[in-house]
């Protein structure tokens, strides 16, 4: 399949890993090279199509992204690879990288900040701790994430785990509470 972006070997001197700095562009005089976020957005936007099925080549889109994203301090861009990430390790059956994935990503993302979507990260983290019976995590990251009163999608899916959490826990009137909300 085609590549619709620059491998890391030719990416625009703007990106602070860029092994490019140094060189002068190959690209004809006057045209800008893209900037780093626009290949993030690029990455993640063919990572994205048709994901129903596990592709390798859309896990390495995500991948590359993320890793641009990070590189690069691009926040959103990263929550965004991140969800195509981890959404292509489950397709792949890899659950336990997926949950690290999410929870790595999330607590990159409270370090600055944090755009919305961070919070659906959240719940993918915390949903996949407490598939994974760590009961105590799962805790923490659904405090978190709940502590940000985040809403629309991404507050809905983490109140959605926390009730989850909830019931696994016993506490029904808890459940209720966060289902309601």
């Amino acid at each position: 399949r085609p590549r619709a972006c620059p491998p890391r070997s030719r990416r625009p001197a703007t990106c602070p890993s860029s092994d490019r700095a140094a060189r002068p562009p190959d690209r004809a005089a006057g045209v800008a090279p893209p900037l780093p976020s626009a290949l993030v957005r690029a990455l993640n936007a063919r990572s994205s199509i048709d994901s129903v099925e596990y592709n390798p080549a859309q896990l390495a889109d995500a991948e590359e992204a993320l890793q641009l994203a990070r590189e690069c301090g691009d926040i959103a861009g990263a929550v965004d690879a991140t969800i195509w990430r981890v959404l292509h390790l489950h397709g792949r059956g890899d659950s336990l990288s997926a949950t690290t994935t999410a929870h790595q990503a999330f607590e990159d993302a409270l370090s600055g900040d944090t755009p919305p979507w961070a919070y659906y990260v959240a719940h993918l983290a915390a949903d996949g701790l407490l598939n994974a019976g760590r009961w105590q995590e799962c805790r923490d990251v659904v405090r978190s994430a709940l502590a940000a009163r985040c809403g629309g999608i991404p507050g809905a899916a983490v109140r959605l785990c926390a009730a989850r959490y909830a019931l696994g826990t016993g506490d029904v009137a808890e459940a209720r509470q966060h289902w309601e909300r």
